[in-house]
């Protein structure tokens, strides 16, 4: 029996269950009767419907008591069936409409609203009138009657409400539901009303909301009930918040963000995620976390970051107001509990908190597949996986985010979106081999969609160096998008694999066929879009590889008439004038390109020959050390972030990395520090700074003189470096002349430039007869790059030299014969050394090994004159006139078409 008495003091909204005569208090009360005990019983029953949310249950056993008239009392019966309705009506309206309400939950909502109004005409206890109130207020926001909402709100005198001694759930969740309604109508009235002063509504809209936010976290933090259901079962009761009080969730901190109280919404954000997580907060949580990110990110960057523990509430929302709010439990600061200090570290938890809430609600719906709610979920990965890419690019931790997207990409296989940006992520790390096969996923998702085909053939030809795939997925596109921009793009990316690929090819018939192909393409792509200069550019450029040179002229001419920004259009016609041998017009063009944009370290290279060619190599060599100071603003800052300052390990397949054909200009950014380069047994290279600093001016090389002997590391030939097998391309193709193929920012083609700087100081000094201080900078460029045929080559041509002058034939000119077979060990297809090897074997009369260096060096180069007029010269020592005269009138055409520097030197870009 005692049992029995206390189940009424659990419904405390019910002042007839408290308030005793103290006379009786002492008394025996009597034992309840039947009739008594089974009201109570029902009342427990409504409570716990109640604040567990059943309110189908709710209004099937209030139908159930109407029937058999089993209610003790006709008031609280319609007032149970009354709030259970409105509630089942407020879940069927959605959260963010924009539209009036159906016809049919209008009229049910002025129909509940009517009953609820004859309710507050019976004898109902005080606190059910409030309810009953605000339930009215309710409605009326439902409908739309914000002044009639806010007067029933005044009404219901929510400033008398003892809050923290309500311990019924589904109470507070109603007193917090008015917070928030107050709140909402301030916030559209308001912005109707101008007489308002501005702080005044924000302060008082912020305190409705901070209120409304304190008691919906104390109401979540009520522990779910259990109860057993019809069968008998035992079954955890889902409570939920609902829209209103999520929104009011949001929408408090977003308030102090829009006033401009940065420090506020910051304390506000952070003081509503530490509040114990519970089912009911997590899809507030994880918005909430997205938005703080956000605001991190946009106002808390650098300095002005605020540690967490500084911004820590003490008290409570109503500190300004009558109210006393109860606290919601927090998780405790101490206790080995992680608080992040730093920017990064809090923006890692806060993804992290997403990505857990978004996970765990993906693992409870795993078989509502195509539900409204798991498409809600897979929303949210999405949103994560953006606001990851957000906040880790603004942190320059694009590493720490590859994990973030990895894990999005298989919590949501099927969107093409995640996948794109895993590819792009794959990009950025370097790991074009991976990007490219989860591109193959993006394939499978989204069979027809044009960027995911670009971004293949992309990377396929960019980056891998993988024509023929490139070349098909280049197809493809031309397919889905025909006579479009997409298709102009495929175009370009088809001609300039077909460009790359005859630059390979050894057999002369199947480099023109591919040359034609190109040609083709191009003029396929300016059929179909006449006003894209990159298209001229490209147009141009095969034009001058085919030496079709007026041609050219009216391409890049049109290049620039669209374009005068495009740099390597510049470029271009500079090179174009050299070949008509108007070097003085070509060094106008660059010397303007100088003042009008950043500088670039190729357009320096090509005016330090145009000087040496107008101006004599003196003038040349003052320009180098403006280059070599260009070189250093641009580098060396982006080497030491790299670096570190600690060594740095390069395997020979970083070495043998196939290069690039669609290196776009090279990013003008600094000389490094002077590198050591050391092979291990291992086969990597290690690079490592050294001390001392890089000479002041070219004249003053800080290389002793023992080096220059000694920096080849001895009579071995090169050969013996270990290569990688199946690598595509040998090493010729990473240290090449013109480097423009490497990746734009990679460390190698930073070497490779400073490797050209000076290597093209060593030939300036050749031209005024100065062999030491050529050497000199052949010494250091051996000790910045690794071993490169350039070097070898120049250091043959000088022991070649000192040969000839001294006229003997004795280890001199061995040792340049040793230097030329390790730039040919480096480099098989290395024009250069194979005519001064031929030439060596011709003065040896050795003439069929001559011409086999002569032949080797045009299948290297179809279009060095050097190569045919030694060949001619070849064929007239041997008496074949005819075949000498054709060679001759060969190398006099090209020769009169030659460029001061290599065409292939320019960059081959499909994006400016």
């Amino acid at each position: 029996m005692r049992t029995a008495q206390q189940h009424p003091s659990e419904l405390s909204f019910f002042p007839f269950h408290h308030h005793h005569h103290p006379s009786k208090q002492l008394s025996v009360p009597p034992p309840p009767t039947p009739h008594q005990r089974k009201s109570w019983t029902l009342q427990m029953d409504f409570e716990r419907l109640r604040q567990d949310g059943l309110w189908e249950k709710a209004i099937a056993l209030c139908e159930q008591q109407k029937q058999h008239n089993g209610m003790p009392s006709e008031p609280l019966h319609n007032f149970y069936l009354c709030e259970a309705r409105l509630e089942r009506l407020a879940e069927a309206i959605p959260e963010r409409r924009t539209t009036t309400l159906p016809d049919g939950i209008q009229r049910s909502l002025v129909d509940l609203k009517n009953a609820l109004g004859t309710l507050l005409r019976t004898p109902l206890p005080i606190d059910v009138q409030r309810l009953v109130r605000i339930l009215i207020a309710k409605i009326c926001f439902l409908l739309g009657d914000l002044n009639d909402c806010l007067i029933g709100l005044e009404k219901c005198d929510l400033p008398a409400v003892d809050l923290p001694q309500e311990t019924n759930r589904r109470n507070l969740k109603l007193l917090a539901e008015a917070f928030a309604l107050k709140g909402w109508c301030l916030t559209k009235l308001s912005l109707a009303n101008a007489k308002l002063k501005r702080s005044e509504r924000s302060e008082k809209l912020m305190t409705e909301f901070e209120v409304s936010n304190d008691i919906a976290l104390r109401c979540a933090n009520i522990t779910d009930t259990a109860h057993k259901d019809a069968n008998g079962s035992t079954e955890l009761s889902a409570f939920y918040l609902g829209g209103l009080l999520e929104e009011a969730l949001v929408k408090c901190p977003n308030l102090f963000a829009k006033n401009g109280w940065l420090s506020a919404a910051l304390v506000r954000f952070r003081d509503t995620l530490r509040a114990v997580e519970t089912p009911a907060t997590r899809r507030a949580r994880l918005r909430l976390s997205r938005q703080l990110l956000e605001l991190l990110l946009r106002c808390f960057l650098g300095s002005n970051y605020v540690d967490p523990r500084m911004t820590e509430r003490q008290t409570s929302a109503g500190e300004s107001t009558t109210l006393h709010v109860p606290r919601p439990k927090k998780y405790p600061a101490s206790g080995g509990a992680f608080v992040p200090v730093s920017l990064l570290e809090e923006v890692i938890l806060l993804l992290q908190i997403c990505e857990a809430v978004v996970v765990r609600e993906m693992a409870t719906r795993a078989g509502d597949e195509g539900s409204p709610t798991r498409r809600l979920l897979l929303a949210y990965s999405v949103a994560v996986s953006d606001a990851c890419v957000v906040a880790y690019s603004r942190l320059s931790q694009v590493q720490l985010g590859l994990p973030f997207i990895e894990r999005a990409a298989k919590l949501n296989s099927n969107s093409p979106h995640i996948w794109r940006q895993y590819a792009m992520y794959c990009v950025i790390k370097g790991d074009y081999r991976k990007a490219l096969h989860v591109l193959e996923q993006c394939f499978r998702v989204m069979p027809t969609d044009r960027t995911i085909y670009l971004f293949a053939a992309r990377i396929s030809i960019d980056y891998l160096l993988d024509l023929d795939r490139g070349i098909k997925y280049a197809e493809a596109l031309c397919q889905l998008a025909e006579k479009s921009r997409f298709g102009v793009r495929a175009r370009l990316l088809l001609g300039t694999a077909c460009s790359v690929k005859a630059s390979r090819v050894r057999d002369l018939d199947g480099q023109a066929g591919l040359r034609a192909t190109a040609l083709k393409h191009f003029l396929h792509a300016e059929a179909d879009d006449p006003g894209d200069f990159l298209v001229h550019y490209h147009l141009a450029l095969e034009y001058c590889l085919l030496r079709q040179l007026q041609d050219a002229f009216r391409a890049v001419k049109k290049c620039l008439r669209i374009n005068m920004d495009f740099l390597p259009a510049h470029h271009l016609l500079a090179l174009l004038l050299s070949c008509w041998k108007r070097y003085e017009e070509a060094l106008n063009v660059l010397e303007k390109v100088e003042m009008e944009f950043e500088e670039d370290i190729e357009v320096g290279l090509t005016k330090i020959r145009l000087q040496a060619a107008v101006k004599g190599a003196d003038d040349a060599l003052r320009s180098c050390r403006h280059v070599l100071t260009a070189w250093k603003k641009t580098y060396e800052h982006d080497l030491q972030d790299s670096d570190g300052g600690m060594n740095t390990t390069i395997s020979p397949e970083t070495l043998q990395l196939p290069t690039s054909p669609l290196t776009l200009q090279l990013a003008t950014s600094p000389l490094p520090q002077q590198l050591a380069t050391t092979f291990h047994r291992d086969g990597t290279l290690t690079v490592s700074s050294h001390p001392k600093g890089s000479p002041s001016s070219p004249g003053m090389v800080s290389v002793d003189r023992g080096d220059a002997a000694s920096f080849r590391g001895g009579a071995d030939s090169i050969a013996t470096v270990p290569r990688t097998d199946g690598a595509p391309g040998t090493r010729s193709e990473m240290a090449s002349t013109t480097g423009s193929y490497l990746q734009r920012n990679s460390p190698q083609r930073a070497f490779m430039m400073q490797l050209n700087i000076w290597t093209l100081m060593a030939e300036l000094y050749m031209s005024l007869e100065q062999p030491d201080s050529a050497l000199e900078c052949l010494a250091e460029a051996a000790i910045v790059a690794p071993p490169s045929h350039l070097v070898y080559h120049l250091q043959g041509v000088i022991a070649l030299k000192s040969t000839a002058e001294r006229r003997t034939t004795g280890s001199a000119a061995d040792e340049a014969r040793r230097y030329f077979e390790d730039a040919l060990a480096i480099n098989p297809w290395y024009a250069p050394s194979h005519i001064q090897m031929g030439r060596m074997q011709r003065r040896d009369l050795c003439f069929p090994e001559a011409e086999r260096h002569f032949r080797a060096a045009l299948l290297g180069d179809t279009a060095c004159h050097e190569a045919w007029a030694a060949l001619g010269e070849l064929y007239v020592e041997k008496g074949n006139d005819d075949l000498a005269m054709e060679c001759l009138e060969k190398a006099r055409t090209l020769e009169t078409t030659k460029s001061i520097q290599p065409f292939a030197n320019l960059p081959r870009c499909v994006s400016y």
